[in-house]
């Protein structure tokens, strides 16, 4: 009896490991997506500070000028 029980608790045993297999390439996959997200949307967030820096350093630059020329008057 305990011999034809045991390629049935193999076979159960197989298609767990391999269900438990099935799911967990599925949460790498979601968890992969959604880091992919998250670092396109940090980029574009840098770039859009990095260019705003610079509209204000370029501001800044053009006020100082200004102050200059004022002030040489």
């Amino acid at each position: 009896m305990e011999a034809q029980l045991q390629p049935l608790i193999d076979t159960i045993k197989a298609e767990g490991i391999e269900a438990a297999e099935t799911r967990a390439a599925e949460i790498v996959a979601g968890a992969d997506a959604r880091a992919a997200k998250i670092v396109e949307e940090a980029t574009r967030k840098a770039a859009e500070q990095l260019e705003s820096s610079k509209r204000e350093v370029e501001r800044l630059e053009t006020a100082g000028q200004h102050a200059l020329q004022q002030a040489a008057r």
